[in-house]
This record gives C-alpha cells, sequence and structure tokens, in this order.
C-alpha cells in the first residue's frame, strides 16, 4: 500500500480517476455516506476530494424540512470553533424547486412559499455558496405549480421576500455563476444581470402572474450597470422579453447556441431579432414548436 507521500506523487489526473471509480461504485446515499465517513479521516486531501464529490449539488424544495435546512445552514460555511472551512465552496449546482405535487398555487399557498421564501437560513444557506475563492456555478430557481384556472403560474419578483431577493442578487454578481435557470418568474428587472457574469441562461415563464400589483417594481436592485455578461447559450420560450427590449445587445451578439421552446403562438420576430443579432457567432439553433423539435446547425 502506498504511503501518504507516495500517494502524493501520483499524476493529479490519475488521482481524480481514482475517486472518481470509487463514487461511481456508491449507487445509493448510504453507500456514499460510508465512503465520506471512511475518507474523511484519512488525510486533509482526502477530505477535499470526497466532499467535492458528495456536496457537488444540494437540492431544496418547499416540503424540505426546517430540520434539513437548519442543519444546511449550520454546515454550508464555516463552523464554530473549527479549522475546517464549510462545503459551501464544494457546492457548484444548487436547485431551488417551489413545487407542490398535485398542488394548486392560491393565496393559502401563495403564503407558504413566501414564508419559505423568508427563511434567514435560506438566505444564509445562499450567500454561504459563494466567497471571494469559491462558488457555485449552476442555479436554479423553479416554481412549478398550478392555478385554480388550470396552467402553470408565475410568482413576481416583487411578491417575493426581499431577504431573497438581496441573497439571489448577490449571488448572481458572483463570478463563479455561470448557469442560470429562471421557470415561472414573473416582472424580472430589466438590470437583474447587471454586473452577472452568466454564460448560460434559460428563462422560461408562465404567461400570467399570480398577484402581483406592481409589474414595475424594482425594491432592492442596485441602479443599472453598463456592466452586463456576455452569454453563450440562451434558452427560452418568449413568454418574457429575451430579445433586446431586455437582454441588451451586448449580451446576445456573441451567442453560440439558441434553444427556444413551444410557447403558444409562434415568435418568428423575436426569433429572428435573436439569430440577427448574434448570426456571426451561432453554431447551434434549437427551435421546437410542437411534436418533434426542429434543430437546425450552424457549422463554420
Amino acid at each position: 500500500m502506498k504511503t501518504a507521500s507516495e500517494y502524493t506523487d501520483l499524476p493529479s489526473e490519475l488521482i481524480e480517476k481514482i475517486f472518481d471509480e470509487l463514487w461511481n461504485d456508491t449507487e445509493s446515499k448510504g453507500k456514499q455516506k460510508v465512503l465520506l465517513r471512511n475518507c474523511l479521516p484519512v488525510s486533509m486531501d482526502f477530505r477535499h476530494r470526497i466532499l467535492s464529490r458528495f456536496c457537488r449539488d444540494i437540492h431544496l424544495s418547499l416540503t424540505s424540512s426546517h430540520r434539513r435546512m437548519t442543519l444546511l445552514k449550520e454546515v454550508i460555511s464555516r463552523p464554530l470553533d473549527s479549522r475546517l472551512g464549510g462545503i459551501g465552496r464544494y457546492v457548484k449546482g444548487f436547485f431551488l424547486e417551489l413545487a407542490l405535487r398535485r398542488g394548486i398555487l392560491d393565496t393559502e399557498t401563495f403564503r407558504d412559499i413566501t414564508h419559505f421564501l423568508n427563511n434567514q437560513e435560506l438566505a444564509a444557506i445562499i450567500d454561504g455558496l459563494h466567497g471571494e475563492h469559491f462558488g457555485v456555478t449552476q442555479f436554479f430557481l423553479v416554481v412549478h405549480v398550478r392555478t385554480s384556472h388550470s396552467g402553470e403560474a408565475s410568482l413576481a419578483w416583487g411578491d417575493i421576500p426581499a431577504v431573497f431577493r438581496s441573497a439571489c442578487q448577490s449571488l448572481l454578481q458572483s463570478p463563479h455563476l455561470t448557469h442560470l435557470h429562471l421557470q415561472n418568474m414573473g416582472f424580472l428587472p430589466e438590470n437583474l444581470f447587471s454586473s452577472s457574469h452568466l454564460k448560460d441562461l434559460s428563462i422560461r415563464q408562465a404567461p400570467h402572474v399570480f398577484l402581483a400589483d406592481s409589474p414595475g417594481i424594482q425594491i432592492d436592485l442596485p441602479p443599472t450597470s453598463s456592466s452586463f455578461p456576455v452569454l453563450m447559450e440562451l434558452h427560452t420560450d418568449h413568454s418574457y422579453e429575451c430579445d433586446s427590449k431586455f437582454l441588451p445587445a451586448s449580451m446576445l451578439d456573441k451567442l453560440k447556441v439558441f434553444r427556444e421552446f413551444r410557447n403558444g403562438p409562434l415568435h418568428s420576430e423575436k426569433t429572428w431579432r435573436i439569430i440577427g443579432l448574434s448570426a456571426s457567432s451561432l453554431t447551434e439553433i434549437h427551435i421546437q414548436h410542437g411534436g418533434e423539435p426542429t434543430i437546425i446547425f450552424f457549422i463554420f
């Protein structure tokens, strides 16, 4: 068996391959926890490599227990009286789903959602996902419930508690966050992506919004900056104005992949506007309206 010094002399690619094989052999959470307990005491290097796999993705939903939120908040940042850092630096994907299976979005459910988002522990978790030298790379915020009139419902940005909006805005400005997926979020402010470093944006929304008396609300965002990210991929159904009227042309003129999803009638004017803005850089166009998607490839 190799000593610690001999182990560190191995090529880094081989070490990563060894840990990948160890991790891929653990099919269940139970086996993963056993592997985690076995690796943590070995060395700081073992701890780093196994935690980077165990904590790669975090999923939270409306049904997440208060105890889970509390425990996650305690370990996401550096624990008190500990020389070891928190697990936040190992997280790469954060998935937040506001969904009620077979649920209906009514006033009572809306209160449940806003109460969940107003949780200081949730805001602390989001804050713990990024720092000066680390940061989550993917953030998914999905609302997936129906109204009493059938159809998906959107939540307006201004109806979301300020503590959650502030945490999200701080995360959006992290230089490590490159992938953002928003689904059924309505009335997004035009300067939401200002000062961000996004490369891949997916924005799909329902045509109607639950509540939201003030569509122009921009409570806690800073003034619009002249600095906007340059997108490489855009995924949209045009239920929001995903062209230069909402996203500045500078965000789209280097676009490589454009994917358009079905949402009622065709939006040919918006489609051609995006293609026109990014015509010199696009390599793939995916347009879906009906059954199978129509896929067009541009190869230069």
